[in-house]
């Protein structure tokens, strides 16, 4: 996979026209999660009216920095309502809390797989 070094949040090629599949790599920074996160996930709810999402944990992914965490928790609040199908491939211990605390907030389903199931992971998530 090709990538800027300073890049945290990655839009990957599988993405489509419904689905935003993402890498997170390193300490997401605010800047990163918005134009790779919010920006494209808000474009699909204007055209759609929902989303699929698929979000691929590095293996160096060292979670949030303190005002992308804030951005990430508003994002989930305002748009994860219109979620279809959200897969998270290789998700923390603290991403399976986050995701049982905010699981109201959040459209049909949520899925977690693991680091060798991306290939289901995304055939999943582009089902809904």
């Amino acid at each position: 996979m090709s990538k800027t070094v300073s890049k945290t949040v990655i839009i990957l090629p599988e993405t489509d026209d419904t689905t935003l599949c993402l890498a997170f790599t390193g300490a997401v920074t605010k800047q990163d999660h918005y134009e790779s996160l919010v920006v494209p996930m808000q474009a699909r709810i204007d055209k759609h009216g929902y989303y699929n999402l698929v979000i691929d944990f590095m293996p160096d992914f060292k979670g949030y920095l303190p005002d992308a965490a804030q951005q990430s928790f508003h994002s989930i609040q305002d748009m994860g309502k219109y979620s279809r199908r959200i897969a998270y491939i290789n998700p923390s211990e603290r991403k399976l809390f986050q995701t049982s605390l905010t699981r109201v907030l959040l459209g049909q389903e949520v899925r977690n797989f693991g680091e060798h199931e991306r290939a289901e992971a995304i055939a999943w998530a582009k089902e809904g």
